[in-house]
């Protein structure tokens, strides 16, 4: 009986990483359709931080932005350059530079439609995030066939 137990805990375990990474994807299709505005860069400039991993710190550099946009009159400002925060983190600073380009002032941005005040500068994330969606998704799936086999075998006894 506690055998089943765990399969029915592996069961939703999987379940929940399934949703996780389908949501994932969900949020990049719908800021798909979102409309292109054109705003004024107020700040661009590369972040800094550092994070543990393991025994050393490893820095991560990510664009800082600030923008001004205008919808039927009203001024709105954003500052988030994708809808993942961490979808264009690099261990790689002169990337992150090239991003930045701190002479544009023009930029164009991503307004949601139904939400003026949502916005991005890009509407997708770097194939490295995209990976971890995927691996989210597919993991849910395996973990949630694993924990079905060994429910068929085990709870039916």
């Amino acid at each position: 009986m506690m055998s089943c137990f765990y399969s029915i805990v592996l069961l939703i375990i999987g379940l929940v990483l399934s949703i996780v990474g389908f949501n994932y994807f969900s949020r990049l299709k719908q800021v798909a359709k979102w409309t292109a505005v054109p705003a004024f860069s107020t700040r661009m400039e590369v972040g800094c931080l550092k994070r543990p991993e393991g025994y050393i710190y490893v820095t991560y550099y990510y664009p800082l932005v600030r923008y001004l946009y205008e919808i039927n009159g009203k001024t709105y400002e954003g500052t988030q350059y994708c809808i993942d925060s961490k979808g264009w983190w690099s261990t790689d600073k002169g990337f992150i530079e090239k991003l930045v380009n701190s002479d544009r002032t023009s930029v164009s941005i991503y307004v949601n439609p139904s939400d003026p005040e949502l916005s991005v500068m890009k509407k997708n994330v770097s194939r490295k995030r995209r990976s971890h969606y995927w691996g989210t998704l597919l993991g849910g799936v395996l973990v949630s066939v694993a924990a079905i086999i060994s429910a068929a075998f085990v709870c039916l006894d």
